[in-house]
């Protein structure tokens, strides 16, 4: 079942290699207009554009006093159960709660 989606219209200033990038792909069969080109072109692009959204929404609960205090409140509540339910992310030496980088293949 296929979706239909409404179109809005849209003015573009494009540098003229970018352009003639977008033609060439119409005449090499990529795409069966330059709209659809480029519309393809930024849909590549959606999880990069999401992921910097959430990373400027992470940023700005960050500078947030009271968002930090809560979230470290909140893990030293679940430090126990955290510990049980994840021992394979502990190491003999690792305090209650800490992860052990090394096994997530992270650098400590």
């Amino acid at each position: 079942m296929s979706t239909v989606r409404e179109k809005q219209t849209l003015t573009l200033r494009l540098a003229s290699d970018v352009l003639d990038t977008a033609q060439d792909a119409v005449r090499a069969g990529m795409a069966p207009n330059v709209t659809a080109f480029i519309e393809a072109a930024v849909r590549a692009r959606k999880q990069a554009v999401r992921n910097a959204r959430l990373n400027l929404l992470a940023a700005e609960a960050m500078a947030d006093p009271d968002f930090v205090r809560d979230m470290r409140d909140i893990s030293a509540e679940f430090a126990e159960t955290d510990r049980k339910s994840w021992p394979q992310y502990q190491t003999v030496d690792s305090p209650p709660g800490s992860v052990n980088h090394e096994s997530l293949g992270e650098a400590a």
